[in-house]
C-alpha cells in the first residue's frame, strides 16, 4: 500500500462517505426521469412474439445468445450492422423475460452495454437515455451483496458520467457520485479498482463545487482524492494520476481560501514518493507532477491534465512568494498543454484561460506589452471555444473582462473600458448568484465602472461602483482568498467619493475596510505591499483632514513597509516608497527618504532592461518620474559628495537611452583586448535587436521570443567575462568619478537640479566636482515661468510674450546662471575665440531652460551667458562620452570628401508652408560648394531618408518638426509618404533610435521643436529628436527648444555654415562646431530688429561633443 498517512481522525479513509451520501439532492428527485423512462423499452420490431410457458426460457436463452453472438462478431468486425443486430436481439430477449425471472438482470446488464456502444458510435441521446435506464434497472435489481455489484455500478456510472459530460446537469453529476459510492461499499479492502471509484468521486466533487460553490465540497473532494492515493500501492501506474488530482484539489481549495495549510499538507502526503528524488524542492507536489510530465508521452491524453496541474501549482506559488522562475515555468506548460491537445478539445478553453492569466501575472512584473497583447488575444479564443460549455463559458466571459481592463489600464483606450463594461455585464448576467466566481465578476464589473468614473466622472458611474462592490462582498465567505482584494478595492472607491464630496465618513470606512483586507493578507505576501500603500495613502488624507500626527507617523510606516516587500511587484513598491518619501520630507527626515530614494533608483535598473520594448521601456520609467532629482536633492541635503548625488542623477535620468547607448558604444578598445570575446559581444549585441517575428501563434511557436530571451542571458554572461578583463571592470556601468572628470575635457559639466527641497548646480571639471547651492532658484516659481507658455505664444501675442520671456532670461541669468558662473572664475571674454567651454545638463523644471541664453535685464550686453562662456548641451554625462567616441575630434580638407544629405520639405500636407526652405538650402549647398559630395531629398518619404542617412557625414533637414508630449518617442521630423495623394509622415525619435549610424557627424536640423522635452512623466528621460539624432551616431546636433520665423531659419543656417566653411574649405573641430553657431545666434541677438525678441533666437541650442 502507499506509504500516505491517515488524519487522526480517519482511521478508515473512506469513513466520510456516509455523510457525503447524505448531503446529495433526494435521489428520488434527482432520478425521478429514470423511473418513468424504465418502462419505455422498446419492443422488437418484429412486434409481439407468442410462446407457451414451457418454451419460454428457452426462447429466452435464444434470444439472448443470439444479440451476444452478433455483439462479439461486432467486435470483430466493427461493422455497426452488426451491433444494431445485437441490439435488436437483446432488446427482444429483454422485452420478452419476466420481471422476477432470473436472467432478467443480465440480459439487461449486457443490453444496457451495447447501447451504450451504440452511443459511443453515434452520439444519440435517446440511446443513451435507454442505455442508463437499462442499467439503472439492473442496480435495481441486483442485491448490494451480490459479487457482481461492482461491475454493475461501474457501468452505471460509466454511462451516467456520459451523460453529465454532455448536459452539464447537476441530477446527473450527483448520480454519478452516488454510484461511484455504492461502488465502493461493494468493493472488497484492497480492490485494486477502490481507488479509482474515490480518485472518480473526487473529480465529480470538484465539478459539483464548481456548479454550486459550496465550501464543503471542496473538503469532502480532499478526501476522496486523498483516500485514493492512501489505498493505492506505491509500485501502481495510477498513483501519479490520483497524486496530480489530489495535488490540483489541493491548489483549488488554496485558491479559495487562501490557506497554506493546504500546500504544507501536500508536502506531507508526497513526500514519500519524492524520497528518491536528488533535488529538493520548496514544493514536492510540483515535482511529484514535475515527474508525470517527463513520463508521459506527448501523445498520451493524460499530458495536458499533468501540465495544468503542474502550471496551477507553480502559479500559486508564485503568487504566494513572488518567484519569477515559477511564473515563467508555469507559462511554458500551459503553452505544452496547448500543444498537447486537439483544437477542438472541449478543454481548450481552459487551457487558453490559465495561459492568458499567467501571461497577465508576468505583464504586471516585467510590464511587457506583448504579454498583455496575448494575454487579451488568448482570452478572446477562449471566450469562443467555450460556448458549447456553460461552466467554461462564464468563467472565459469573466476572465476576458478582467483581461480587458488591465489592457486600459495600460494603455487608456477608452474602446478597451467599454468593452471590458459589456463583458463584465455579460460575466455577471450570465453566472448563476451561487457561482464561487460571481463575487470575482462582481468585484471587476466594479472597478470597470471606477475606471469610467475616473474618466468621464459620471457620478452615478462611482456611486453603481460602490454599489456592485459591496455585493460582491457579500457574495463571498470569510475565507475566500479573493475577498482581501474586493475589500482593497471597496476602500479605493471610497476614497476616490470622499475626494469629491468630502463626507469624512467614506475616508473612515475605507480605511476600516483597509484594515480588514491587509489582516486577510499573510506579512510576506506580494500583494501586501498595494494595500499597505493604499492605507498609507488613506491615513495621509486623515491627517490633512484633523492633523493628528498618530495617523502621519502610522502612514509612513505602513508605506515604508510596502516599499521594502521584496517579493511585491516592483512598480507597487515604487509607489509605496514614493509616498513614504513624500510623508517623510513632511517631519523632514532627510536621512531615511533619502535611504528609501536610493533603494528605489536600485528597482529602475531591475526593470527597465534590455527585455522589454522601447514602449514598455517608457512606459517603467514613467513611474520613476521626478525620482532621481529628487534622489540628488536629497542626497545634498545629508551631506553627501557631489559625485554621489551626480551618481543618482545619472543613474535614474535618460536610461533607455542609456541601454541604446550601451549596444551601439565603440568596442574598438575590447576588440584589442581580447577580439574573440569582442566578436561574441558585437554578435548578441545583434541578435537582442533583430526583429524577427514567427508566423504562427505565440502559444503554437515560443521560439522567437525564447531565443531573444536566451540571447540577453548570454549578453549579461558576456558582459561579465568582459568586466573581469584588465581595465574593463566599469564596462557599461554606472561612470565612476574619473570617467565624469574625463567627459569635461577642455571645459566644464554644469548640472542644475531643481526641486521643491532645494536647488543646486553641481561643475565637474578635471579638477574635480563642486557644489554651487541656488537658493533663490526656487521650483515654485520655475514652476509659474514654465506654465506661462511663452514660447506657444500666436503671433499676435508674440509682443507680449517676448517682453515677458526677457523676463524670464533675466530670473534665469540672476538666480541661476550667473552664481555659478561667478563661483567658477568666468568673466567676460573679448573674443568668442576665448571662451571656455561649458556642457549645460538641465534636469526636472529645469529640463528645458535655455542657460545659454541667460542675460540681465540691464542693457549691458556683457551681462550674459554667451559673453562668458561657450555653450553646449547633453542630456547626460554618458551622452556626452557617447558623442565623443563616435567619430574623430575634428576634420580637415585633407580627409576623404564628406557625404551631406539634403531634406527638404517646402511643403507638407496639413501643414503651412515654409517659403524659405528653398532658400536655405540654396544657402547651404552654394557655400558647402563642392567640399561635400551632396544627396537632395525633396519632399521624401521616410524610408528614402533612412536608406540614404546612413552614408552621410552631414545631414540638413529643412522641415517642420513636431513634439508629442503623450509619447515623447512620436516626435520627430514631419516628411510625407510616397503616395498619389501625400499625406503627412512622422521620422520618429522610434525611428531613428532603430538606427546605429558609423559616420554621422553633424545633423543640423533646421525645424521647430527638435529640443523640446515637455512630457512630464518623462521630463527625466529627456525624449526628443535631437536627443533620437544623437543616439542614433551624430556626435553634433543643431536643433531647436521651440518654432522659430522662417527668415531667422534661413540667416542661422547661413551664419553656421559660413563658419565651419570659409572660402569654400570645410574644416571643422568639436569646438568649431560649437562655437559656428554661438556666434550665429549672437550675430542675431544683438542685432537691432532681434536684440528685445528672444523667441526669434534663443531656441536654437548645440547637443554633442
Amino acid at each position: 500500500m502507499s506509504t500516505f498517512r491517515s488524519t487522526p481522525d480517519e482511521a478508515d479513509p473512506t469513513s466520510w462517505l456516509k455523510d457525503l451520501v447524505t448531503k446529495l439532492i433526494p435521489r428520488e428527485k434527482r432520478t425521478g426521469w429514470t423511473k418513468t423512462f424504465q418502462t419505455r423499452i422498446r419492443a422488437p420490431p418484429c412486434g409481439t412474439v407468442h410462446v407457451t410457458a414451457g418454451d419460454l426460457s428457452d426462447f429466452i436463452r435464444a434470444q439472448a445468445n443470439a444479440g451476444d453472438e452478433m455483439m462479439s462478431r461486432y467486435e470483430q468486425t466493427g461493422r455497426m450492422g452488426d451491433l444494431e443486430e445485437a441490439i435488436k436481439a437483446s432488446r427482444g430477449a429483454v422485452y420478452i423475460t419476466p420481471e422476477n425471472h432470473p436472467y432478467r438482470a443480465a440480459m439487461l446488464y449486457n443490453y444496457g452495454n451495447m447501447l451504450a456502444r451504440r452511443y459511443e458510435k453515434i452520439p444519440d441521446e435517446e440511446c443513451l437515455k435507454e442505455a442508463i435506464c437499462v442499467s439503472y434497472q439492473v442496480v435495481q435489481l441486483v442485491p448490494k451483496s451480490h459479487p457482481f455489484r461492482l461491475a454493475i455500478m461501474d457501468t452505471y456510472g460509466k454511462k451516467l458520467g456520459l451523460r453529465y459530460k454532455r448536459t452539464q446537469q447537476i441530477e446527473d453529476l450527483e448520480e454519478v457520485i452516488w454510484a461511484s459510492c455504492q461502488a465502493i461499499q461493494a468493493t472488497p479492502t484492497g480492490h485494486p479498482r477502490r481507488a479509482r471509484w474515490l480518485n472518480i468521486i473526487g473529480r465529480m466533487l470538484k465539478d459539483r463545487y464548481e456548479h454550486i460553490g459550496q465550501i464543503e465540497d471542496l473538503g469532502l473532494m480532499i478526501k476522496a482524492l486523498r483516500s485514493a492515493a492512501q489505498v493505492t500501492y506505491d509500485t501502481c501506474p495510477d498513483l501519479v494520476t490520483y497524486l496530480s488530482d489530489l495535488g490540483y484539489g489541493l491548489t483549488i481549495r488554496y485558491e479559495r481560501t487562501g490557506e497554506m495549510k493546504d500546500l504544507a499538507e501536500v508536502l506531507e502526503v508526497f513526500r514519500k514518493v519524492v524520497q528518491a528524488t536528488p533535488d529538493t524542492c520548496p514544493d514536492l507536489a510540483i515535482q511529484v507532477f514535475r515527474r508525470a510530465v517527463q513520463t508521459t508521452a506527448d501523445t498520451s491524453s493524460d499530458l495536458a491534465r499533468y501540465l495544468t496541474n503542474v502550471g496551477s501549482g507553480l502559479t500559486r506559488q508564485y503568487e504566494r512568494e513572488g518567484r519569477r522562475e515559477d511564473l515563467e515555468e508555469a507559462i511554458e506548460l500551459s503553452r505544452r498543454a496547448i500543444r498537447a491537445i486537439p483544437m477542438d478539445s472541449p478543454d481548450l478553453a481552459t487551457h487558453l484561460t490559465n495561459l492568458g492569466y499567467r501571461l497577465v501575472l508576468r505583464h504586471e512584473r516585467t510590464n511587457k506589452m506583448d504579454d498583455l497583447q496575448e494575454a487579451i488575444t488568448l482570452s478572446r479564443q477562449a471566450e469562443e471555444a467555450s460556448y458549447n460549455n456553460d461552466s467554461d463559458s462564464t468563467a472565459s466571459v469573466g476572465n476576458l473582462g478582467g483581461v480587458l481592463l488591465y489592457g486600459y489600464k495600460r494603455t487608456k483606450q477608452m474602446d478597451h473600458l467599454e468593452e471590458a463594461y459589456q463583458i463584465c455585464r455579460k460575466a455577471v448576467q450570465i453566472t448563476p448568484v451561487d457561482d464561487p466566481y460571481y463575487g470575482k465578476w462582481l468585484c471587476n464589473l466594479a472597478h470597470v465602472l471606477t475606471e469610467r468614473y475616473e474618466h468621464t466622472r459620471q457620478r452615478k458611474d462611482l456611486e453603481v461602483a460602490i454599489w456592485w462592490s459591496r455585493k460582491s462582498i457579500q457574495a463571498s465567505f470569510d475565507g475566500d482568498i479573493d475577498l482581501r482584494a474586493q475589500y482593497n478595492n471597496l476602500g479605493t472607491m471610497l476614497v476616490t467619493r470622499y475626494e469629491q464630496t468630502w463626507q469624512f465618513g467614506d475616508l473612515e470606512e475605507a480605511i476600516r475596510i483597509s484594515r480588514r483586507a491587509i489582516k486577510a493578507t499573510p506579512d510576506d505576501h506580494p500583494y501586501l505591499a498595494g494595500q499597505l500603500k493604499n492605507l498609507g495613502a488613506m491615513l495621509k488624507s486623515q491627517y490633512e483632514r484633523t492633523g493628528c500626527l498618530k495617523d502621519l507617523e502610522e502612514a509612513i510606516h505602513v508605506s515604508r513597509k510596502a516599499a521594502r516587500i521584496t517579493s511585491a511587484l516592483p512598480l507597487e513598491r515604487i509607489s509605496a516608497a514614493s509616498l513614504a518619501i513624500r510623508l517623510m520630507l513632511k517631519q523632514e527626515d532627510y536621512n531615511n527618504s533619502y535611504a528609501l530614494c536610493v533603494e528605489a533608483l536600485d528597482l529602475l535598473q531591475l526593470v527597465c532592461s534590455r527585455h522589454l520594448t522601447l514602449e514598455d521601456q517608457q512606459y517603467v520609467v514613467s513611474h520613476f518620474s521626478g525620482l532621481a532629482t529628487l534622489a540628488c536633492s536629497l542626497a545634498l541635503q545629508v551631506r553627501q559628495p557631489p559625485f554621489r548625488a551626480l551618481q543618482l542623477l545619472e543613474a535614474g535620468r535618460s536610461v533607455i537611452f542609456g541601454l541604446i547607448m550601451n549596444d551601439r558604444s565603440n568596442t574598438s578598445k575590447l576588440k584589442a583586448a581580447d577580439p574573440t570575446l569582442c566578436a561574441l559581444y558585437e554578435e548578441l549585441r545583434l541578435e537582442i535587436n533583430d526583429p524577427a517575428e514567427s508566423s504562427q501563434p505565440r502559444y503554437v511557436d515560443e521560439a522567437v521570443p525564447t531565443r531573444r530571451l536566451q540571447a540577453l542571458k548570454k549578453l549579461e554572461k558576456c558582459l561579465h567575462d568582459i568586466r573581469q578583463l584588465p581595465a574593463f571592470d566599469s564596462f557599461q556601468q554606472d561612470l565612476n568619478d574619473e570617467q565624469m572628470k574625463d567627459a569635461s575635457l577642455n571645459g566644464s559639466i554644469i548640472v542644475v537640479n531643481i526641486t521643491r527641497l532645494r536647488s543646486d548646480a553641481i561643475v565637474v571639471s578635471q579638477a574635480g566636482f563642486s557644489l554651487v547651492p541656488l537658493p533663490r532658484l526656487g521650483a515654485v516659481q520655475a514652476q509659474r515661468w514654465i506654465d506661462q507658455e511663452m514660447t506657444s505664444a500666436s503671433s499676435s501675442q508674440r509682443g507680449e510674450m517676448n517682453k515677458r520671456y526677457r523676463e524670464f532670461l533675466g530670473w534665469l541669468w540672476y538666480e541661476c546662471v550667473e552664481p555659478i558662473l561667478t563661483k567658477l572664475g568666468h568673466n567676460v571674454q573679448s573674443s568668442p575665440e576665448n571662451l571656455p567651454r561649458t556642457w549645460w545638463i538641465g534636469t526636472g523644471l529645469a529640463s528645458s531652460f535655455p542657460f545659454h541664453a541667460a542675460r540681465g535685464l540691464r542693457a549691458d550686453e556683457n551681462d550674459s551667458t554667451s559673453s562668458r562662456v561657450l555653450s553646449s548641451y547633453t542630456t547626460t554625462i554618458k551622452a556626452l562620452l557617447h558623442a565623443r567616441e563616435r567619430v574623430p575630434a575634428s576634420f580637415s580638407p585633407n580627409e576623404q570628401l564628406l557625404n551631406l544629405l539634403m531634406v527638404t520639405m517646402a511643403h507638407t500636407p496639413g501643414e503651412d508652408d515654409l517659403p524659405g526652405v528653398k532658400c536655405e538650402r540654396s544657402i547651404v549647398l552654394d557655400l558647402l560648394g563642392s567640399s561635400v559630395h551632396v544627396n537632395k531629398l525633396d519632399q521624401p518619404d521616410s524610408a528614402s531618408v533612412m536608406r540614404q542617412i546612413g552614408d552621410c557625414h552631414i545631414a540638413h533637414f529643412a522641415c517642420h518638426g513636431m513634439s508629442d508630449l503623450a509619447d515623447p518617442f512620436q516626435s520627430g521630423l514631419l516628411l510625407q509618404t510616397k503616395t498619389t495623394i501625400p499625406e503627412k509622415e512622422i521620422l520618429s525619435v522610434r525611428k531613428l533610435c532603430k538606427q546605429n549610424l558609423p559616420h554621422g557627424e553633424i545633423a543640423y536640423l533646421s525645424a521647430c521643436s527638435t529640443a523640446e522635452n515637455r512630457a512630464k512623466q518623462l521630463l527625466d528621460e529627456v525624449v526628443h529628436v535631437v536627443n533620437g539624432f544623437q543616439v542614433a551616431g551624430f556626435s553634433h546636433v543643431i536643433g531647436a527648444l521651440w518654432p522659430s520665423d522662417d527668415r531667422v531659419c534661413v540667416k542661422v543656417a547661413k551664419l553656421f555654415y559660413t563658419e565651419i566653411c570659409r572660402d569654400g574649405v570645410l574644416e571643422y573641430t568639436d569646438r568649431d562646431v560649437a562655437l559656428a553657431l554661438h556666434k550665429a545666434v549672437s550675430v542675431i541677438s544683438t542685432s537691432d530688429d532681434y536684440r528685445k525678441r528672444p523667441l526669434h533666437w534663443a531656441q536654437y541650442v548645440h547637443y554633442g561633443a
